[in-house]
Order: structure tokens, then C-alpha cells, then sequence
């Protein structure tokens, strides 16, 4: 069998994928102020997960999207899309000089493999108890990575946000508690909102995210 091309590897993982593949082509067109240089673009097509990879996450209903051309904090992404997120009262507020998760936990260059939704089954259930139900392939992204999936499948998909449901992240707050992701507004207006709870917390609206746990390019078993 040939070796696949750069090019045959975007054509197969759209085929598969379809719209929920985006490429940092498609990124730089739709998103103002991001921009890839053209060894990134080059990266991301030779490191383009096997087919079976990709088969994998379109049966888990994965998202598969380029990360940043450069490493982007929370608070890089809360002052790059200012309007996605809600900031009236009871909104979370995060202080880069004093809560390190607004810039420790970031968005890499790379491709991102992030689960549309909570993990099937994670809703009502502690976070430990919530982690059992993860895949060995998956793992809980931070705050950063499913921030800028969501956002980006959004913006060059205009995919509408489903924010009914938070969903847990790694990311740990000054307080120790889980920065979880969620939604506030009347559908169809909703915008993000934080909040914090910790690992023992057990709620019927609070599910799991989760996402590849590294760049795979096998075969998933």
C-alpha cells in the first residue's frame, strides 16, 4: 500500500470526520487574529491520527481540531472571545497574579481530539466515580484545551453551543475546587460560565469532559 500523502491524510480524515475535523486552514480563515505559519500547517497534516484513530472518535462522538499556533491560557482565551462568555452577576472571575489556572493550564499547538458533551453516563456522579467511565485512551482536558475546541468548532462550524449541562475539567482553582464549564442564558443566547466544585460533588447537571490523552496515530484497540 502507497504511503499516504500530506493531502490524502486531510481527505481521509474528512471523509470520516466530516465537519467535525477542523483544520488550522480553516481556523485562519474563520478566526480573526489567529494565525498559522506554514511549517504548522505542514506538522498537523504529518501528524494526522491513523484512520482507525479517527474512526474511533467519530464512533465516540470526538471533535478533532488544530490547537493554537501558540500556547493560549484561560485568560488568553477569555481576552481573545471576550463575548462568549457570561459576566454578570455570579460570573467567576479569574486573577492571572493570584489563581494560577487562569495561566498555567494552556491550549498547545497539536491536534485536539475533544468529546462533544459530558461522558455518556458521567452525569450525578463524584469525580472519581465519573473517571472509571473514561476509555485508557481518554483523559479530562483543562480548562484551556476544551475552551478553545468548543469555541473554535463553534465559530468555523457555527455549530450551536448545547451549554444545558457543565461538564468537569482538570483544571483546579485557587480554592482547590474543579473549574467546570457550563452555560448561562436562555437557549439560543447562552453564553459560558464557570463554576466551582469539588471532586465529591455529585449533581444531575454535572457531567465529565474528556479528550485524547495524547496525540494517537495507532491503531486504538
Amino acid at each position: 500500500m502507497p504511503a499516504l500523502t500530506e493531502h490524502n491524510r486531510i481527505f481521509i480524515a474528512r471523509d470520516i470526520l466530516g465537519d467535525c475535523l477542523v483544520t488550522p486552514v480553516e481556523i485562519r480563515s474563520a478566526v480573526p487574529g489567529v494565525a498559522y505559519d506554514h511549517d504548522q500547517i505542514s506538522g498537523c497534516r504529518d501528524t494526522m491520527p491513523s484512520p482507525d484513530v479517527l474512526q474511533w472518535c467519530a464512533e465516540n462522538q470526538y471533535m478533532l481540531v488544530a490547537g493554537p499556533p501558540k500556547p493560549l491560557s484561560l485568560i488568553d482565551i477569555l481576552h481573545l472571545w471576550p463575548d462568549y462568555f457570561y459576566s454578570g452577576p455570579g460570573a467567576c472571575k479569574f486573577d492571572p497574579d493570584d489563581d494560577p489556572v487562569a495561566s498555567d493550564d494552556t491550549a498547545q499547538f497539536g491536534w485536539i481530539g475533544m468529546r462533544m458533551g459530558a461522558v455518556p453516563g458521567s452525569m450525578g456522579k463524584s469525580k472519581s466515580a465519573q473517571c472509571k467511565l473514561l476509555d485508557e485512551v481518554e483523559t479530562v482536558p483543562n480548562v484551556a484545551q476544551a475552551l478553545w475546541a468548543t469555541i473554535v468548532l463553534q465559530k468555523v462550524r457555527k455549530f450551536e453551543l448545547d451549554l444545558r449541562i457543565f461538564v468537569r475539567t482538570s483544571s483546579v482553582n485557587l480554592d482547590g475546587n474543579r473549574v467546570c464549564i457550563g452555560g448561562h442564558g436562555v437557549r439560543g443566547q447562552e453564553r459560558i460560565h464557570f463554576r466551582p466544585y469539588g471532586d465529591d460533588v455529585a449533581l444531575g447537571t454535572l457531567g465529565l469532559a474528556a479528550c485524547l490523552n495524547r496525540v494517537v496515530t495507532t491503531t486504538i484497540e
